[in-house]
């Protein structure tokens, strides 16, 4: 089993807004020189020209002398747990640390510990908008995987900062005791049809797909369309996978922004649900990141590698039921896998956050 940190009771901090963002980054780079002369990226750096074979026999060499991986991260436990034991299971000669919070708890566990001078975490798991967070204060050090030339092109981040090793697929669910196969939504324009007016339901926290649709619109021609579309009186709702149980139940009959894998979870248990993807498909991905100060930084790379290969990829996308990034991997809902997706990103998501959160608010009437 995998070892647990705590929080203290009032140890994670509210959302960062871009003026938290930034202040931390200052009182972060403020600190006095810690004991940690070397950051990961140099602890690395005489491998990152080696073959893939090498690279994985000095990683395993030099894990094997740290002896220990400290993981923090927001995936759910029913699917972190499984995961970090597997990767144990090839890397048995490691013991792993494991943190689990939502993806704001973890942004502040780790900016908080630096502010302190501790450096316990090797590789952080976290979403596009704490990643921004992270990557922003300086507290990431770049990594290129020998697996990247097999990660889909999308998924790739060219600094290094950044790797993607899962995605969450956005669709639209509909109920079929309301809405027939051949008459359900799938496109954006067919959400303005009146017939689906106070029918559709929202997350009242989906300001990271509002925001991702308008940079690849345009803000004047999203804006438009979303006000239009804020006219059909959305049923407004907290969480994803409530969402999707609420549309099985027949509270709503369409909910447009679903992350996919959930309405098809409740199909394989009888639920009387479709999904449809309407373009531009929007993804929310997972992503891994070598901490700075990384006190082991083999155990790290090693890990993270691993979590892009083969072996690691099969295990995301048929054992979890999270869509791989890896091209051609099987997975458990091979539909998710069928559309390419526009990822959200840290450096859209991140440095627009409060911007996106207001508009998002005042079209669609969230109190």
């Amino acid at each position: 089993m995998t070892e647990k940190w705590t929080l203290p009771k009032n140890g994670v901090a509210p959302y960062p807004c871009a003026v938290a963002l930034l202040l931390a980054g200052i009182i972060f780079f403020a600190l006095p020189a810690t004991a940690f002369s070397q950051t990961a990226h140099e602890a690395l750096k005489s491998i990152q020209n080696l073959s893939a074979a090498e690279r994985k026999t000095r990683l395993v060499e030099g894990a094997k002398k740290e002896g220990t991986l400290v993981f923090y991260g927001s995936l759910a436990i029913d699917a972190s747990h499984p995961l970090l034991d597997a990767f144990k299971k090839s890397y048995p000669f490691l013991k792993i640390g494991h943190f689990r919070s939502g993806e704001l708890g973890v942004y502040s566990k780790v900016s908080t510990e630096a502010r302190a001078g501790r450096y316990d975490v090797d590789v952080i798991e976290d979403s596009p908008g704490a990643s921004y967070g992270l990557i922003h204060d300086g507290l990431v050090d770049p990594y290129h995987s020998t697996e990247e030339p097999a990660i889909r092109r999308e998924f790739i981040d060219p600094k290094g900062l950044w790797h993607p090793y899962s995605y969450l697929v956005i669709g639209l669910g509909y109920n079929k005791h309301f809405i027939k196969d051949s008459d359900a939504p799938r496109t954006y324009e067919d959400l303005l049809n009146p017939r689906w007016k106070g029918k559709m339901s929202l997350d009242i926290e989906d300001y990271d797909i509002f925001g991702t649709i308008l940079s690849i619109w345009g803000e004047e021609k999203g804006l438009a369309y979303f006000r239009r579309l804020a006219k059909q009186e959305f049923l407004l709702r907290k969480g994803h996978t409530l969402q999707a149980q609420l549309l099985a139940a027949g509270e709503s009959a369409a909910a447009p922004w679903l992350y996919s894998h959930r309405p098809l979870m409740l199909i394989e248990r009888g639920a009387p649900l479709g999904l449809n993807f309407l373009e531009p498909v929007v993804s929310n991905p997972k992503a891994l990141m070598l901490a700075k100060r990384a006190p082991h930084p083999n155990a790290a790379a090693l890990f993270i590698d691993w979590a892009l290969s083969e072996e690691g990829q099969r295990f995301v996308g048929l054992e979890i039921a999270r869509s791989p990034v890896r091209k051609g991997q099987k997975q458990r809902f091979e539909k998710l896998g069928e559309p390419t997706t526009t990822p959200i990103k840290p450096e859209v998501m991140g440095a627009n956050f409060d911007r996106y959160t207001e508009l998002f608010r005042s079209v669609f009437n969230v109190k």
